[in-house]
C-alpha cells in the first residue's frame, strides 16, 4: 500500500495530492492514508501535509527502499518481488530459506548492510551500512546445476552494462 502511495505522490510531480484521492484510489480510509504517510516519514521519505491541498513528496531516502528500487525497475519479473532488510548476515542465507519457501522466480532479496557476507570460497565480504547495493536473487532456471555456476559472468555484465 505504501508504494502505492509514493507511487501516487512521486505521478503528480510536486503537487499536492489530497487525502481524499489517495483514499479513493486506493479504497482505504483517509484514517489509513495518513497512517501510510506517517510510517512513509519514520522511513525517511520528506512528505508534508498541506492545509486543505493534500500531501507532497518532496524527497525520498537514499536507501534501498522496496518503493525506490520499484520505481526504476523495468523488468517484467526480475525483482519484482523484493525482501527488504535494513541489516542481515547474509542476503544469500536470506533467498536460499525464501526459495525452499517458494519464493517466486526472481524475488530479490536487498539489504542496507550485511553483517556476515561471503565471497568466493567463503571468504568474508565487507558490506557496510548504505556503502554499496547488498543483494541476492531468487532464480529458478530451467539449467542443470553444473550450469548454474555461468550465472555469475551473465550478472557481472548485466551489472556492468
Amino acid at each position: 500500500m505504501r508504494r502505492q502511495i509514493i507511487d501516487l505522490l512521486r505521478d503528480n510531480k510536486g503537487r499536492p495530492v489530497s487525502g481524499e484521492e489517495i483514499s479513493q484510489r486506493l479504497d482505504i480510509s483517509r484514517t489509513a492514508v495518513w497512517k501510510h504517510i506517517n510510517v512513509l516519514k519514520e522511513e525517511g521519505y520528506a512528505i508534508d501535509a498541506l492545509h486543505k491541498k493534500g500531501y507532497i513528496l518532496h524527497s525520498a531516502p537514499d536507501l534501498l527502499l522496496p518503493a525506490e528500487v520499484s520505481a526504476r525497475l523495468s523488468t517484467k519479473w526480475l525483482g519484482r518481488e523484493i525482501i527488504y532488510l535494513e541489516s542481515v548476515a547474509s542476503t544469500n542465507d536470506v533467498a536460499k530459506r525464501a526459495a525452499l519457501d517458494g519464493a517466486p522466480h526472481g524475488t530479490l532479496v536487498v539489504a542496507e548492510e550485511q553483517t556476515g557476507g561471503r565471497g568466493r570460497i567463503a571468504r568474508g565480504w565487507f558490506s557496510p551500512f548504505a556503502a554499496g547495493i547488498w543483494f541476492s536473487l531468487v532464480l529458478r532456471p530451467p539449467l542443470l546445476p553444473s550450469e548454474a555456476s555461468k550465472f555469475t559472468l551473465l550478472m557481472a555484465v548485466a551489472v556492468a552494462e
